[in-house]
């Protein structure tokens, strides 16, 4: 799911191929995008909420027209099913990761290629961009999460230490850490430095998603096991399950 800048919409994407858009307040349906011809795997929403991007195991980044539903651009993600889609704070660039271990980076509003990035050594899980927009974090079934230069595509740190595929990451509200998990444990780095800055205790099954409260404070955790586990990020301590 994805929520839209303003906080009144959000998107579900799901394995019937479709997105939905709902009220967030009301929880009614508002329209349903489709267009993919298989599951569609992640979903964001341009910083002015007029664009929703969304990336299929069709192999296909598509852009819709918020306002219209319609269909703006499909782009051909990749040889593999497209795993994860980000967009830059400038609503300028658009990223997608691919499960053929690539990263394209897009312009959004020409649908032009601008580059492609390669380093992993197994397919992409999760893509995050810093919000000044240089910093573009991947995470990837190698067990290694890589940081590249948005603006030239250089790759300048990777992050080693995981065990196990990476399956969620995501950016401190501030940009100035990130926090990844897998099924043996949650950790938190300085993207500054690249130093890790702390462990969170194993949790009781293989993490799916990362999400962080907008102060900052608490970090939210989803499982397969069925629980969402609320944890203090100043101290790594289980708050709430």
């Amino acid at each position: 799911v994805a929520v839209s800048p303003d906080g009144k919409t959000f998107a579900s994407s799901s394995g019937d191929r479709t997105i939905k858009l709902w009220n967030l307040q009301t929880q009614q349906l508002l329209k349903t995008l489709s267009g993919h011809t298989a599951p569609v795997s992640s979903i964001a929403f341009s910083p002015d909420g007029k664009t929703l991007v969304s990336g299929g195991r069709d192999k296909i980044v598509k852009i819709w027209n918020l306002q219209t539903g319609q269909l703006l651009r499909s782009l051909w993600g990749g040889t593999e099913k497209v795993q994860s889609v980000a967009i830059s704070p400038n609503g300028q660039i658009l990223a997608s990761g691919n499960e053929d271990k690539t990263i394209k980076l897009w312009n959004l509003k020409t649908g032009v290629l601008l580059r492609t990035l390669t380093g992993h050594s197994d397919g992409l899980e999760g893509l995050a961009i810093t919000p000044d927009g240089q910093v573009l974090a991947s995470s990837s079934g190698d067990k290694t999460i890589k940081l590249w230069n948005l603006n030239t595509g250089q790759l300048f740190r990777t992050l080693e230490g995981h065990t196990e595929e990476i399956e969620g990451m995501t950016l401190t509200p501030d940009g100035q850490n990130l926090v990844s998990g897998d099924k043996d444990d949650t950790r938190q780095w300085s993207l500054r430095t690249g130093t890790l800055l702390g462990i969170f205790p194993k949790p009781s099954g293989l993490v799916r998603c990362l999400a962080i409260s907008p102060d900052g404070k608490f970090l939210a955790s989803g499982h397969m096991d069925k629980t969402v586990k609320i944890w203090d990020l100043k101290t790594s301590k289980l708050v709430k399950t």
